[in-house]
């Protein structure tokens, strides 16, 4: 009889124990599954969010496209003109006969 209690009292302690891990077990898991509904939800925000800068990168797209086609022509025609680089020249040239091209000098020049 004596044994039959030792042995009562043995199983009623693992069976202690085994409460105690179950539910810190349970605990475990419920704050895990909280995360992870925390997580999801995030998750959704984020990819909302990037779906709209998507949206948005896709419309920028669009308008610099647009702009491209109609801004290509401009430098090209003018670069075809060439009108600019000629005035630096006629500079040198009139700085030529008073002893260079500086203004400076060409001031001085003209004043004698």
């Amino acid at each position: 009889m004596h044994g039959d209690i030792m042995l009562e009292q043995e199983i009623l302690s693992l069976n202690k124990q085994h409460k105690s891990v179950l539910e810190n077990h349970e605990i475990s898991l419920n704050l895990t599954r909280t995360e992870l509904r925390h997580q999801m939800q995030d998750q959704q925000v984020r990819d909302g969010e990037i779906s709209e800068l998507k949206a948005r990168v896709e419309t920028l797209m669009g308008l610099v496209k647009g702009k491209g086609k109609v801004s290509d022509p401009t430098p090209a025609a003018s670069g075809a003109g060439g009108g600019n680089p000629a005035p630096p020249p006629q500079r040198k040239a009139a700085g030529a006969p008073g002893g260079g091209g500086d203004p400076d000098e060409e001031g001085a020049g003209s004043g004698r």
